[in-house]
């Protein structure tokens, strides 16, 4: 008889990489037409897999061809999807962010037909401030989340500002300077609790009936959730590890590795100000070639320098926020 307390892991996998200057993950396409898009997922075999990472990045190898950089583990999610696997037991979904430079520049998996590559602001929106969308946030999210929020502090006396409208302004500020990038949860977790996204109203923990459609494409199981999270760590990685190189081609040039940056922080950089800080760093050097492609004269190609790892701690990019 199967124990009541057995376990079983399912690793889903937020798997990125940069396309057409925007950040583009893996997924799945499924029949459901709301919930089409679902984060791909692999089991962990305890008998064939000696660690968890390794695991994922087996099926990874073995259900898509890719190559995976840098792997992280995320935390722990519940699982909504009872469908995943054997349902005798309980399944603890571990979600991973993982980097891949190898899947640049191609919008589908050989022999996969199920999986291709979407920009992830295709499901966030407001995340990318690089052309500010006052239509999404100043016109929709911000009059519908200070609806919301004043049902919730409708006990609040009237010199006392709600928890609610506090969270709304700390998580979306009221200017570019106020944006934190990193703050990628708490801002899908307060539209999910206001009713604003559909997975809200679909797990049935919203009674506010919102009077706009929800935002962003929705994702199957709590697939939005994970790759929220997901998104919040690469931001934050970015500004302490040089990982924007695990994304790059073998060379690059300034302004391409600048507005891959931008792509992945949802914000312009000044451009002086990005070239100091990589040469304070000495992450790059010179290849000694150049591009043809730019439209204009002959820029300069620049590589990675991977010796940097040996020498200290590399640094990673000061993007603003956090």
């Amino acid at each position: 008889m199967m124990s009541s307390h057995a376990v079983q892991i399912a690793l889903s996998a937020v798997i990125i990489c940069l396309q057409d200057n925007y950040p583009a993950i893996l997924r799945n396409s499924g029949s459901d037409d709301v919930f089409a898009d679902a984060l791909p997922f692999g089991m962990f075999n305890p008998e064939t897999h000696k660690t968890l990472e390794g695991g994922l990045r087996s099926w990874v190898t073995e259900k898509t061809g890719l190559s995976l950089g840098y792997c992280e583990q995320l935390q722990a999610f519940d699982d909504k999807s009872p469908n995943k696997a054997d349902g005798s037991l309980h399944t603890v979904n571990l979600g991973y962010l993982a980097l891949s430079a190898s899947g640049t520049g191609k919008n589908t998996i050989p022999g996969n037909l199920a999986a291709s590559w979407k920009s992830w602001y295709a499901f966030f929106p407001w995340e990318d401030w690089r052309a500010r969308r006052p239509e999404i946030i100043d016109e929709l999210i911000i009059p519908a989340l200070n609806k919301w929020a004043a049902h919730e502090g409708a006990y609040a006396t009237t010199e006392e500002i709600s928890p609610a409208h506090t969270r709304i302004k700390q998580a979306f500020g009221f200017n570019n300077n106020d944006w934190n990038d990193e703050l990628v949860v708490e801002r899908y977790g307060l539209l999910y609790e206001a009713g604003l996204v559909v997975e809200s109203i679909r797990d049935g923990n919203s009674s506010h009936k919102p009077g706009n459609a929800p935002l962003g494409a929705a994702m199957a199981d709590n697939g939005r959730f994970i790759l929220a999270t997901a998104m919040a760590s690469l931001r934050t990685r970015l500004k302490v590890r040089p990982v924007i190189f695990e994304l790059m081609s073998d060379e690059f040039t300034l302004t391409g590795l600048q507005q891959s940056v931008e792509s992945l922080c949802g914000r312009s950089l000044h451009k002086q100000n990005f070239r100091r800080q990589i040469d304070n760093a000495n992450l790059v050097e010179p290849s000694g070639t150049t591009s043809q492609t730019t439209g204009g004269r002959p820029a300069a190609l620049y590589r990675f320098r991977k010796q940097i790892i040996n020498e200290y701690t590399a640094r990673g990019i000061r993007t603003g926020g956090g």
